[in-house]
């Protein structure tokens, strides 16, 4: 991955980022995933 993906369900619980090419985590990206951890 190079950037956070957009279209991740909005009942995401567990997001594993590890072992990516993500360089910048904007304000936002994960702001309709309540349940995550």
């Amino acid at each position: 991955l190079e950037k956070v993906p957009k279209d991740l369900p909005p009942d995401t619980a567990l997001l594993d980022l590890q072992n990516n090419k993500i360089t910048e985590i904007k304000d936002g990206d994960f702001k309709n995933l309540k349940n995550l951890h």
